[in-house]
């Protein structure tokens, strides 16, 4: 039990599986190191067919300036996609007003998949 208790706090992810096992973990570990590795590789692939040499030392900041074409008219529509990805990121992270929609968001995307509320309530009843 102490195991337990200790990997709960110590992996706040161990807590959201629904098989809180050691092995329900490790597959969740050897599912989502793969992939992140694979996001980031994915990133600096584009990042350096976008910009190049003239690639900042922060991707952010080159994201702005990624432009294309005979008179460097047209702007990648890549940059679109990122610059929106971090406009939800801070919407849902930095300010606490919108904790509410964010937590409101996962409650929803939780019920579609699981029930989990939908079950509660159920049996309570």
């Amino acid at each position: 039990m102490l195991a337990y208790s200790y990997q709960q706090n110590v992996f706040p992810l161990f807590s959201e599986l629904k098989n809180k096992t050691n092995e329900g973990y490790q597959t969740v570990s050897k599912r989502a190191l793969p992939l992140t590795g694979a996001i980031y590789f994915a990133v600096s692939i584009i990042c350096g067919l976008m910009f190049g040499a003239n690639l900042e030392s922060s991707v952010l900041l080159s994201i702005g300036e990624a432009r294309y074409g005979a008179n460097d008219d047209k702007i990648f529509w890549e940059a679109y996609i990122c610059q929106v990805s971090f406009m939800l990121v801070i919407m849902c992270h930095i300010p606490f007003i919108f904790f509410s929609a964010k937590e409101a968001l996962l409650i929803t995307v939780d019920e579609w998949r699981r029930q989990s509320i939908s079950n509660a309530l159920w049996h309570k009843l």
